[in-house]
């Protein structure tokens, strides 16, 4: 019905009738050629025979969304293929990345298709998130998830499912926020009618779970710091965990990449990018902490001896680790520093902490000395600026130094 070519590259609707008796209803596709090799992108729509040759001039009206739901997703794969073709280059990697990896007929092949794309682009995390969403859905319905049969009633039985399965409002909210983002990307292919778009409001909404308060008190923090380790593993362990506290509430991974390099020894100080956030963040702010004596006094002891500025200051990566293997080596050295301080917290009797409590703790300590609140957004590497901060800037040294400096009353 609709046909487009461009140096080499074809862009048509066919009705699709390799896997199904002719003269049944069949889906219609984008099919895109290129170099003798086919992709076919799915509408969501299948016809027949007749509806299919009718389907130019005919005024039915399933007809008539139908060739409007068809018009989109071709005019959608059209633009990026005339771009691609006029600037001579185009592939289907390129294609597939652009239009969300093909969301395909299943959900799962979307997942699989997103999975890949974040995984090429060395986002092992958020490749992980995505993994263990499509793990979780596929436990409910199995490998063959249509988008059409995603509705406000299936995400109802599929919560609860989850509920039943002891999960957390919080990880259910998890998973159904990356299925959101694929059918999102769907929808903007026209893979899915507006219509059948199940999520917002008046439709399914997602509820949020309470996190639970990952904060301690200035006290509990100085029992963890005063504790007397048995081994030199429960010193190491504890000495990096407060590090991580000391070093704006840093997350493992980024205590993991901090190079000798990232010191600033004139001004005491360590400055950083929060790796969570470097990659989707439009306003890149860097992370500046103060080196406190017990920040440096860990660095003496467990930092590498070999201080060039570009090592490491922790041993703890190669530095020709690749994404996978720097995913793993972090995940192994977070499941540590967990073990040995959740052991001291059993023998101090405090909650069952873990390495995610230094960041929180680090704002509520900070926010409970009443430090403004905008000195701790900077220090955590919040991309928002208020207007206000825009006329004075970012704090200076002295005054990082004095805010800091208040974690050191335990």
């Amino acid at each position: 019905m609709l046909n487009y070519s461009l140096n080499g590259v074809t862009v048509c609707t066919v009705r699709d009738i390799r896997k199904k008796d002719a003269d049944e209803a069949c889906p219609v596709r984008v099919r895109i050629t290129f170099q003798r090799k086919q992709i076919y992108y799915s509408i969501g729509i299948s016809l027949t025979k007749d509806e299919w040759e009718n389907l130019p001039a005919s005024k039915s009206p399933k007809l008539i969304e139908a060739r409007g739901s068809i018009q989109a997703v071709f005019d959608n794969i059209k633009k990026h293929v005339k771009k691609m073709a006029e600037d001579d280059s185009f592939s289907f990697e390129s294609v597939n990345l652009i239009l969300g990896k093909a969301t395909g007929d299943t959900v799962n092949t979307a997942f699989n298709a997103k999975i890949k794309a974040l995984t090429d682009n060395e986002q092992i995390g958020s490749a992980g998130y995505y993994a263990c969403a499509l793990n979780s859905l596929e436990k409910y319905k199995g490998s063959a998830i249509r988008f059409m049969d995603v509705n406000v009633e299936w995400l109802n039985r599929y919560e609860a499912f989850m509920l039943k399965n002891d999960s957390s409002y919080t990880t259910i909210a998890m998973y159904l926020r990356a299925l959101r983002t694929i059918i999102n990307d769907a929808r903007k292919c026209g893979a899915i009618k507006e219509s059948h778009y199940p999520f917002g409001k008046d439709k399914y909404v997602i509820k949020e779970g309470e996190g639970r308060e990952l904060v301690l008190t200035m006290e509990e923090i100085g029992r963890i710091a005063r504790f007397s380790c048995a081994t030199p593993a429960y010193e190491k362990y504890r000495d990096i965990w407060m590090f991580s506290f000391l070093c704006n509430g840093a997350n493992v991974v980024d205590v993991c990449k901090l190079k000798y390099g990232d010191m600033d020894m004139i001004n005491n100080e360590l400055s950083f990018y929060r790796s969570k956030t470097i990659r989707t963040a439009q306003r890149k702010v860097k992370i500046i902490a103060p080196i406190l004596p017990p920040m440096a006094e860990v660095i003496e002891k467990w930092g590498n001896p070999d201080k060039d500025i570009r090592n490491h200051i922790f041993p703890f990566l190669p530095d020709d680790v690749n994404p996978v293997d720097e995913k793993r080596m972090v995940a192994t050295l977070t499941k540590h520093i967990n073990k040995y301080i959740k052991k001291i917290a059993a023998q101090l009797e405090l909650p069952d902490i873990s390495t995610y409590w230094c960041r929180h703790s680090f704002v509520t300590a900070l926010m409970k000395a009443r430090v403004p609140e905008s000195y701790i957004s900077e220090a955590v590497g919040h991309s928002t600026k208020t207007v206000t901060q825009g006329y004075f800037g970012r704090y200076t040294k002295e005054e990082r130094l004095k805010y800091n400096s208040l974690l050191l009353n335990y």
